[in-house]
């Protein structure tokens, strides 16, 4: 899967959501913008990803933004990763009028370890028929009813249908095909066009992806290195074996996780540096409510990708254990409270019967 991006004249797309799009599609990149005079385009096949390039793209984009410009960041699924292969794809030309053509999803019945799906889609198919179809627009109209329902639609349903493919002349307007997604502006217009959404809020694969991955890894091992030492500097013994220098943010926390500890040491690392991410003490855990969804997302993304789910199985330990015995408290409580109320009804009873019957005194006051 790759993805397309349709860039309104005038209209921009954030920082973030361009880079991980980039990130996630990095084997190559091409971008074609409309302008009067004709298309500009540009292909580009990166040494090691499109992230790479993405203050140029960036660039690029900005430099033309009073244009439509369409963006294709390609995934490599078939065919090898070259200039041959990489998106926008000539499909029509002659002197008056140049066409282009992006795709993101996989025919599976076309292409090869060489030559890609999309290659030999418009290989086979797109140019040889617009070249020699002459629609309502002439050579080349892609827009042209008649060769839609006669030569690219019944291919398209049979082979094509969960694929989305974007048309674009000099001369004609952009033909998306499929479903795209429609993103909007502050003021509720439209601002771009994308044939998926799957590759703009977060980078899953790839080599930035993979350096991130090592990254982490590298600063983890690193804090596991040094809450080791910590710890063995925390447990020198002295004399008879009696720790002398203390371990306070330890026992505070093995109040919380007692068992747990005692089957995995990494548990105890990784509940520390839990808490040091967070920048909350170890010494009140109760602390950690303060922490947003997100945070806790992003604290259990943390230790899922580094396989270290005991750590986040321990503070689940804890909170289904603080749980039951709060639970248990307010049941306790709710009991008395049910005796208490009981046991007032009692003695407001007796009280009424007890109580001696008031006598009216004329031109007094009450009395017993």
């Amino acid at each position: 899967m790759c993805v397309i991006i349709h860039l309104l004249a005038n209209k921009s797309i954030e920082d973030t959501k361009l880079f991980n799009a980039a990130a996630n599609n990095w084997h190559s990149w091409g971008i074609i913008t409309k302008k009067p005079d004709g298309l500009d385009v540009i292909k580009k096949v990166p040494e090691i990803g499109a992230h790479e390039d993405f203050e140029e793209i960036k660039k690029y984009l900005n430099d033309n933004i009073e244009h439509d410009r369409f963006i294709h960041l390609r995934h490599t699924t078939r065919g090898v990763t070259d200039a041959d292969n990489c998106h926008p794809f000539s499909v029509f030309k002659n002197q008056t009028r140049e066409c282009f053509m992006m795709h993101n999803g996989t025919y599976n019945t076309l292409g090869n370890n060489v030559i890609s799906d999309t290659k030999e889609l418009v290989d086979t198919l797109l140019m040889p028929s617009l070249q020699a179809w002459h629609g309502e627009r002439g050579y080349g109209d892609y827009s042209d009813e008649v060769w839609n329902r006669i030569v690219f639609r019944p291919h398209w349903n049979m082979k094509g249908a969960a694929s989305r493919l974007l048309f674009i002349a000099n001369d004609i307007e952009p033909m998306r095909v499929g479903t795209w997604v429609t993103y909007v502006d502050d003021k509720q217009d439209p601002s771009c066009y994308a044939s998926n959404s799957d590759y703009f809020d977060k980078v899953t694969r790839g080599p930035f992806f993979v350096a991130q991955q090592e990254k982490e890894r590298k600063e983890m091992a690193a804090r596991q290195a040094e809450l080791v030492a910590t710890r063995r500097d925390q447990n020198t013994t002295i004399g008879n074996g009696t720790n002398t220098t203390g371990a306070t943010a330890k026992n505070k926390i093995m109040e919380y996780f007692p068992s747990l500890f005692q089957s995995d040491p990494d548990i105890e690392a990784g509940v520390i540096e839990a808490f040091e991410s967070q920048n909350i003490s170890s010494q009140d855990i109760s602390e950690m409510a303060m922490l947003s969804f997100p945070e806790y997302q992003n604290l259990i993304d943390h230790f899922v990708k580094q396989n270290r789910t005991g750590v986040i199985a321990a503070f689940i330990d804890y909170l289904v254990t603080e749980y039951v015995d709060v639970y248990n408290d307010f049941q306790q409580i709710a009991r008395k409270q049910k005796a208490a109320e009981q046991k007032i009804i009692e003695l407001k009873k007796q009280a009424e019967v007890s109580t001696p019957p008031v006598l009216k005194v004329v031109g007094g006051s009450d009395v017993a």
